[in-house]
């Protein structure tokens, strides 16, 4: 999501449906990740100078999602030159078996990786049907650290408001009786709605997402509504 193009595409649509916000929001998320960038050297692929390439963690095998679908020569290790390719807590999310059974390629994939370890017993399922490798089930990568690991990214804390906080961190838009039940329930709790994303209308919106953002929402909420694993993990 990372490209010029997509972010004005996407920016020219915020415009027709007149949501300023989210352009300015898109605008900023494409800054902060450019200055993450700064960080790593970025290679067009792993050549054989490469010791290791390690593909994960999360849902990069998901072929519902058309990104990771169109580029599962990538994300599956098939164009990975490096001495070894492993994955590390790699999933497959809900993609149905008879989806991965439509790209007969992700056999040969499979059988390139040195080590496959996945994060959960349904990718593992999924694996043992394209390959007669052991799969290791590992635990995902944000459950290496504790909480006080996290706690060092915070930024300084302000003086917390006598009113009580539910974070929002909700894939996909939310269906109008959740939301309304969210909002009874801020009001009998006199709390705050803090949303990152765009699932609903909040007291306080994040139109980026920011993994320090993201930390700071989770160490100050009372509350957490989400329907996602890391949301889970980290609530």
């Amino acid at each position: 999501s990372h490209s010029v193009q997509t972010v004005i595409k996407r920016c020219l649509g915020h415009l027709k449906q007149g949501k300023v916000g989210k352009i300015t929001g898109s605008i900023k998320q494409y800054r902060i990740f450019e200055r993450y960038l700064e960080n790593f050297k970025t290679v067009e692929e792993c050549t054989p100078d490469f010791d290791l390439c390690v593909l994960g963690s999360d849902t990069i095998w998901n072929l519902d999602s058309t990104y990771f679908k169109n580029n599962r020569s990538i994300y599956w290790g098939g164009t990975s030159k490096a001495k070894k390719t492993i994955s590390y807590a790699a999933s497959v999310a809900n993609s149905a078996e008879v989806l991965v059974a439509q790209f007969p390629e992700l056999k040969d994939y499979t059988e390139n990786i040195d080590c496959i370890s996945v994060r959960d017993t349904y990718t593992e399922h999924i694996i043992h049907g394209l390959s007669q490798k052991d799969v290791h089930l590992v635990c995902d990568p944000t459950v290496l650290f504790d909480k006080t690991f996290y706690q060092k990214f915070l930024p300084p804390q302000k003086k917390k408001s006598d009113r009580k906080t539910i974070f929002v961190y909700y894939f996909g838009k939310m269906p109008d009786a959740l939301e309304a039940k969210v909002r009874a329930f801020a009001r009998e709790n006199n709390a705050d709605i803090v949303v990152m994303g765009g699932s609903m209308n909040g007291d306080v919106q994040k139109n980026y997402f920011d993994p320090y953002v993201f930390i700071e929402c989770f160490e100050n909420a009372d509350f957490v509504l989400t329907n996602t694993f890391h949301g889970t993990i980290f609530t």
